[in-house]
């Protein structure tokens, strides 16, 4: 047995047995036992023999005493799980820790320890989304990601040639030229569609003999300093051959830095200030990714193909321009394609991926956190717009929100009842499906609207619907329209009731700073309440024949109402005799508008 003694301190060793004649067992034929107490150091080296007995003589109990040294006892932390975990300890302390050795066991994580023997996978630290542990961004279909290694760049110029027709020539665009700065000459080149990485268009070098020219090109930039990748995709047809230099100034021929000859038998050759400085092989008849990794602060460029190296090397200049000239290897015709050009800058080394988006404050699809440029969408919000992708990005309701008209003049307005695919339920704010809706009421519309014209009913998911009003507002005013309509979201395939919902828009008639030509007259039959001046328009329909007993001075558009004269010795038979003598003159339309506007009893 080990006994380790807690404490500095005398201790008593006892052994006996039961039977009571000790462990002298040979008396009765067997072997004899025996005893020994040994003392250790605190590395378990034999110190001592404190106690031996060999059997020789019977006993009911023997007793010996020993003194413990307090150099041989060893204190510490007797837990095992303990970062600090003494294995010759003793006595424990109460020294034991947990943190030191704890750590992020999963090795998938950027903070791996693999030192660690305490599980504390709350530690762990893992990568944003498409990134890696160094905050660079790893989605190939990101904005901020570059081939060979690179990513992590913020674009500063690209160019995929989508933008020209085919024909057009490259130097339409203000940062392309060439060498010789005659645009539209012999040495310029076009777009053509014949190869393209992306879309459909690409740019073109060729040349009509394996001497090269006159086809020759440039792209200026004029960098310096800081850490740039201009990158390319390239196409180079069997029996063919391509190249391209980078220019230390923008001003072409000035300095060269160096250039890079892809040869028909697919071999790549690097040259710099004269001296091969690189070498590799490309594909032939495929898109391959050409990348000019170029660290000014280290005066370092590295030239890799499709993520290889093929040439690192000093680069102390500034990057002024790329040069596309109709060469080669001497032997096979220049020809190649160039598709998907771009110059990006280092980005800061933390940070996600940016996506494509709309960069247009005024586009419907807007997305303030694009991280380059995409598709805007520019919905007129009318009907004409009805099925449009854009509504898809809108969420349910009328649209416009806010439209205007103007006191006076006449007004044709459209709204779209836009019913989305995706809805929030109200009081959960989860999305979810839209079954459909049922379209019950449009409310709101004013008085002065003469015909308004919509289609109510059961309206389903990823649709549009019109409202059309025309009419002319005879007032400053604001109105509330409003689609109502009971919504209904999809639960396992079935329709759920979220309640009535209502869905407004503004309309807002707003005050005419000029004169609202019309009939100003209230009498007359084309009365136009709103007409702030009269024109003369007013129609008073009646009888305009002064022979006629119901004859009307005032009336200047005659209804065929004329009758029979009035007998002024008879009672008056004509209703607008209004003083009884037999004829209507001005006397009774002054005793008409004399009583205009009173109370009749």
């Amino acid at each position: 047995w080990w006994v380790s003694a807690p404490s500095e301190g005398c201790y008593t060793f006892e052994i006996g047995d039961t039977y009571g004649d000790g462990i002298a067992g040979s008396q009765w034929g067997s072997v004899d036992g025996s005893c020994t107490v040994k003392s250790f150091t605190e590395e378990l080296v034999y110190a001592s023999t404190i106690y031996d007995y060999n059997g020789s003589y019977n006993f009911e109990s023997e007793q010996a005493g020993f003194f413990v040294d307090p150099s041989l006892l060893t204190i510490g932390c007797t837990d095992s799980v303990a970062c600090n975990f003494a294995p010759s300890a003793t006595e424990d302390d109460g020294s034991c820790e947990y943190d030191s050795c704890a750590g992020c066991t999963d090795s998938s994580a950027c903070n791996y320890d693999a030192g660690a023997t305490i599980e504390d996978n709350a530690l762990c630290n893992y990568p944003d989304l498409n990134g890696d542990c160094d905050g660079v961004c790893s989605d190939e279909t990101a904005c901020n990601f570059i081939l060979d290694g690179t990513s992590g760049f913020d674009p500063l110029y690209s160019e995929g040639f989508e933008g020209f027709a085919v024909g057009d020539y490259v130097s339409d665009s203000p940062v392309w030229s060439t060498w010789d700065n005659a645009p539209g000459s012999l040495t310029d080149a076009q777009i053509t569609d014949e190869q393209a990485h992306e879309g459909a268009n690409s740019l073109k070098i060729y040349a009509g003999s394996p001497a090269g020219g006159p086809m020759d090109v440039i792209m200026t930039a004029g960098l310096n300093g800081d850490i740039y990748d201009c990158s390319f995709w390239m196409y180079i047809p069997t029996g063919a051959t391509g190249y391209f230099n980078l220019q230390e100034d923008q001003a072409p021929g000035v300095g060269w830095a160096y250039e890079v000859t892809f040869a028909g038998d697919g071999s790549i050759i690097v040259v710099a200030d004269a001296v091969e400085v690189g070498s590799g092989s490309f594909p032939l008849d495929t898109w391959f990714h050409v990348s000019n990794l170029m660290d000014m602060d280290s005066d370092n460029v590295t030239v890799s193909v499709d993520g290889t190296t093929v040439g690192n090397f000093m680069f102390d200049s500034p990057f002024g321009a790329i040069n596309f000239y109709a060469a080669g290897d001497g032997v096979n015709l220049p020809t190649y394609y160039v598709d998907d050009f771009l110059i990006a800058t280092q980005a800061p080394p933390l940070g996600s991926c940016t996506y494509p988006g709309c960069m247009d404050p005024l586009a419907t699809n807007y997305d303030s956190s694009a991280g380059c440029s995409a598709e805007c969408i520019y919905l007129t919000y009318d009907c004409a717009s009805i099925g449009q992708s854009g509504w898809a990005d809108e969420s349910i309701g009328l649209y416009p929100e806010w439209q205007d008209a103007m006191h006076g003049v006449s007004w044709e307005g459209e709204w779209v009842f836009n019913i989305p695919s995706m809805i929030e339920e109200p009081s959960s704010g989860v999305e979810y499906a839209v079954h459909h809706i049922d379209w019950t009421a449009v409310n709101g519309l004013p008085d002065w609207v003469d015909e308004a014209e919509f289609v109510l009913g059961e309206l389903g998911g990823a649709s549009q619907h019109c409202i059309q009003a025309v009419g002319t507002p005879t007032a400053p005013s604001t109105h509330d329209i409003s689609a109502v309509g009971e919504v209904f979201i999809s639960i396992f395939g079935q329709p759920f009731s979220v309640g009535t919902q209502t869905y407004t828009a503004v309309l807002e008639v707003v005050g005419n700073p000029n004169p609202i030509p019309g009939c100003t007259y209230p009498l007359a039959s084309n009365y136009m309440s709103f007409a702030t001046t009269d024109d003369g328009s007013c129609i008073f329909p009646g009888c305009t024949d002064p022979e006629a007993g119901n004859y009307s001075p005032i009336a200047n558009s005659d209804d065929g109402s004329c009758g029979e004269g009035c007998d002024p010795n008879a009672d008056s038979s004509c209703t607008s005799d209004n003083n009884g003598d037999g004829v209507v003159n001005v006397s009774d339309l002054l005793i008409l508008l004399g009583e205009f506007g009173g109370d009749c009893e």
